[in-house]
């Protein structure tokens, strides 16, 4: 009799957890439908969620379904994070297929193959330090890499050039990043 009386027992408490779990769970979809994640809730989410499903259930949530709400919340920011990349990458991409083939120069060079023609770019960066003694210096040069950066002048933003210099300011490396061949 004991045994049948703690396996009823038992089954109630479970029965008891998944109906707790199956709220939470729809709770944290109500949640998610309702705040769409963007930029400025990233950071706290999983604690907004938490404390808007505590209040909707009325009562503390346990560390298990707080860490499952956390896992959901990680794996929804994570394909957010990844779409809105691929959607980033893929809009930069399409850019540069479009300056490539209408024959313009890219925005912004540095001079990792030696300094660009000033006649389409001008240095784009100023960079500034302080020695011991304070005396401020500034440069074009980035004094940890070495490198300058130039912007494209406005008169060529929109001017098509020659295969040549074209070919001279594409980097390769660029160009297959996005899915073209020289």
């Amino acid at each position: 009799m004991k045994k049948n009386h703690l396996q009823q027992l038992i089954k109630e408490e479970l029965s008891k957890a998944l109906r707790e779990e199956v709220k939470v769970s729809t709770e944290l979809d109500s949640y998610i439908k309702d705040n769409p994640f963007n930029k400025e809730n990233s950071f706290y989410y999983d604690i907004y969620a938490k404390n808007y499903i505590q209040d909707k259930i009325n009562r503390p949530l346990t560390p298990q379904e707080k860490s499952k709400i956390t896992r959901l919340v990680t794996k929804y920011r994570d394909e957010y994070r990844s779409k809105k990349w691929k959607e980033e990458s893929d809009a930069e991409d399409k850019a540069i297929r479009d300056r490539y083939r209408n024959n313009l120069l890219p925005l912004t060079v540095d001079n990792g193959n030696g300094t660009p023609d000033s006649t389409y770019y001008t240095t784009s960066r100023e960079y500034s330090w302080t020695d011991r003694d304070g005396n401020v210096h500034t440069s074009y040069s980035d004094p940890k890499s070495g490198y300058t950066d130039y912007m494209l002048r406005d008169k060529w933003v929109n001017t098509p050039v020659d295969k040549a210099t074209l070919d001279r300011y594409w980097h390769p490396g660029t160009l297959a990043m996005a899915g073209i061949k020289k």
